[in-house]
């Protein structure tokens, strides 16, 4: 795993799954290990992020279906 100044890095999807994880722990439900130093890319597009990327104003349908695109 990378390292910078002792730190692993940790991409947005590393930040979403351990989120899920403790979410899920939080309501007493079960735990998993939740393996760190996913890449997502070298290079970030915005435009493309606010396209694609779920909005926080999504029910459950709809982000089961934006997950599944």
């Amino acid at each position: 795993m990378d390292r910078v100044y002792g730190c692993p890095i940790v991409s947005c999807a590393d930040i979403l799954v351990v989120a899920a994880r403790d979410s899920v722990v939080s309501l007493r439900g079960p735990t998993w290990k939740v393996c760190l130093g996913r890449r997502d890319s070298t290079r970030a597009w915005k435009d493309l992020a606010n396209s694609t990327l779920p909005s926080a104003s999504m029910d459950l349908p709809a982000l089961i279906s934006n997950f599944k695109n």
